[in-house]
């Protein structure tokens, strides 16, 4: 998209006035970003990026604009352009374990629906992500959904698609409520 932009703007520049500086405005998530170009003063081409207030390169640019929300790359450039911007406070970083140390392993949890206890037990699914912007190399993340047991073994969950089945518990809920229909009002936790 980006190189499309530039492109563009190249073109207006090259058929008219190349003293006038050309811009691309365009909203992103709710902030205003600007590419911009004109000619320096050795008459050469210069883009220049803004994304809202902040004036940035084109990598942070391409990064900051980046469309795949699971991104741990976009997330922290996000992160720290709302802490300069003043928009959000700066976050601590989470406390590491020690190596070898104990941790929980996946959540689980039992719902009683239709006379059964059924196991909503959280998954972890390997996901290679491809920046749409080429802003950086593909990054292996971890996505978090839930599986599905009963009382004969696993039912339902999984990846479906280009995400897990289930994404949070309700989804779980709401699927067994439309495997076991009931007169009751919902699934409980217990």
């Amino acid at each position: 998209m980006l190189n499309d932009v530039e492109k563009q703007l190249l073109q207006d520049l090259e058929a008219q006035d190349p003293r006038v500086e050309r811009v691309h405005e365009a909203w992103a998530e709710g902030v205003l970003t600007r590419v911009s170009l004109k000619r320096n003063h050795h008459g050469e081409p210069v883009f220049r990026y803004r994304f809202g207030p902040s004036r940035v390169d084109r990598g942070t640019f391409q990064t900051l604009t980046c469309t795949e929300s699971r991104c741990p790359q976009r997330q922290a450039l996000r992160q720290q352009w709302l802490v300069h911007t003043g928009l959000a406070a700066p976050v601590a970083r989470p406390a590491q374990l020690a190596p070898n140390s104990p941790c929980a392993l996946a959540a689980e949890e039992h719902i009683v629906w239709a006379n059964q206890v059924f196991i909503a037990r959280e998954a972890r699914f390997p996901v290679t992500l491809n920046c749409a912007h080429h802003a950086h190399e593909p990054l292996r993340i971890s996505v978090t959904g839930w599986d599905v047991f009963g009382p004969s073994g696993y039912l339902a969950g999984g990846w479906a698609a280009d995400a897990p089945m289930f994404v949070s518990l309700a989804q779980v809920m709401v699927w067994l409520q439309a495997q076991h229909p009931t007169a009751e009002l919902a699934p409980t936790i217990c």
